[in-house]
């Protein structure tokens, strides 16, 4: 496909044809650009997947050994209770399909038989991927900044809905939907408040060999209260009973 773009290109050319391309040769181009970067990011999805699931079959579910001893919680928007003694991490990225179809499907099961009986407690962090979600970034700090208000589920909620469009005015929508100070919200955002704490997630999950999205740690709480130490991880949006039965387990002990 990249060399007949080429070509057409070449054929395009003021110097090839003696004239100035007609406009719907330029739309053309236009369209075939956009196709050729929407295969790229199909292609660069899919490689982050197979790559997640070869990391997770290579280590059977254990963090490795370079994994950091702990995991910052303090400052990180929960679910349940904080007595409970095995705390689900979630890694997620808002413009992910995957961490979406998460969100949208296996989440629900999660939250009513774990979370809401106090069973666990459910820490989500930040994992924008850049890379291929250049809205990301600005909406975990979106999220972030909701969260500062007590508004962090709402704003979670409203940026999943709407993964497709995710720009600066769409965010300053949804925080208003979500019962965000508008003033207080553009003024967090502008002063990058979150910045460190996102690329601490960041770092944090690079180090657990993490990356992609949506990923998972189940650990246990640390008596200082604001660390949890890692256990097994479950890479993907796998299904239901695979979260089930790594819970249950862990949950006998």
């Amino acid at each position: 496909m990249v060399v007949a773009f080429c070509l057409l290109l070449l054929s395009l050319a003021p110097g090839a044809r003696g004239q100035t391309p007609a406009a719907s040769d330029i739309d053309a181009i236009k369209k075939e650009l956009a196709a050729i970067r929407a295969q790229q990011e199909a292609m660069q999805r899919d490689i982050t997947a197979i790559k997640n699931l070869l990391m997770s079959q290579a280590g059977g579910g254990k963090l490795g050994p370079q994994a950091p001893s702990s995991i910052n919680i303090a400052g990180r928007p929960s679910k349940g209770s904080e007595q409970a003694s095995l705390i689900m991490v979630e890694f997620t990225d808002f413009q992910c399909p995957y961490c979406g179809s998460y969100v949208s499907t296996i989440f629900p099961s999660i939250e009513r038989d774990y979370i809401n009986s106090g069973k666990i407690r459910y820490i989500v962090k930040n994992l924008p991927l850049q890379q291929i979600h250049p809205n990301a970034y600005q909406a975990a700090v979106a999220a972030m900044c909701a969260a500062d208000e007590g508004r962090f589920w709402q704003m979670h909620d409203r940026l999943f809905a709407n993964q497709r469009q995710l720009g600066a005015d769409q965010l300053e929508k949804y925080a208003d939907q979500a019962g965000v100070d508008r003033r207080k919200f553009k003024s967090c955002v502008a002063g990058h408040t979150h910045d460190a704490i996102i690329r601490e997630d960041m770092d944090e999950a690079t180090q657990s060999r993490i990356g992609g999205t949506p990923a998972f740690m189940l650990a246990t709480a640390n008596a200082d209260g604001t660390t949890v130490t890692p256990g097994r991880i479950i890479i993907g949006a796998q299904p239901y009973s695979t979260f089930k039965s790594a819970i249950d387990v862990l949950l006998a002990k």
